[in-house]
């Protein structure tokens, strides 16, 4: 499938409606947990083995191509941060710490990010100047990396 194809897909999935422009903050409490249980829920916190493979293909891929890989864990509010179960982030732990010994692959992890309400969207989104900052953390971080080598 051709990428073009794929975001034609996405445009027409209502959870995928791209960047909103705009500095906007919406930090309503229930929608907090609402948040939390729709991400979360009442689960197992069971890792998709379907996502581990994707991760896998996406780690052979770029092996196979001598590219580097690079996730980034985006910023979340502090209040939403709290509320993740803490088995769900020991195991998200684990795999980081597995992947992490591959080479070429680096885990920029901005969770946890120290940046006021002003700067999210929501709690599990930071609106547009909160990206801005988190843009200019990952070009200083590619900077230092293309230095490097």
């Amino acid at each position: 499938m051709e990428i073009f194809q794929v975001i034609q897909i996405l445009q027409l999935v209502p959870y995928f409606d791209g960047f909103k422009k705009d500095n906007s903050v919406n930090l309503d409490r229930d929608r907090l947990d609402n948040t939390i249980r729709g991400h979360y829920g009442e689960r197992n916190y069971k890792i998709s083995e379907v996502a581990i493979s994707y991760i896998n293909k996406f780690i052979e891929l770029s092996e196979d191509n001598d590219m580097k890989l690079i996730f980034i864990n985006t910023p979340v509010h502090r209040d939403y941060f709290e509320k993740i179960p803490k088995v769900f982030l020991e195991k998200y732990a684990g795999i980081q710490n597995d992947l992490e010994q591959k080479k070429n692959i680096y885990f920029l992890d901005y969770s946890n990010l120290k940046l006021e309400d002003k700067y999210y969207l929501n709690y599990d989104h930071t609106n547009l100047s909160g990206a801005k900052i988190v843009s200019e953390k990952l070009n200083t971080f590619l900077k230092q990396e293309l230095e490097n080598e």
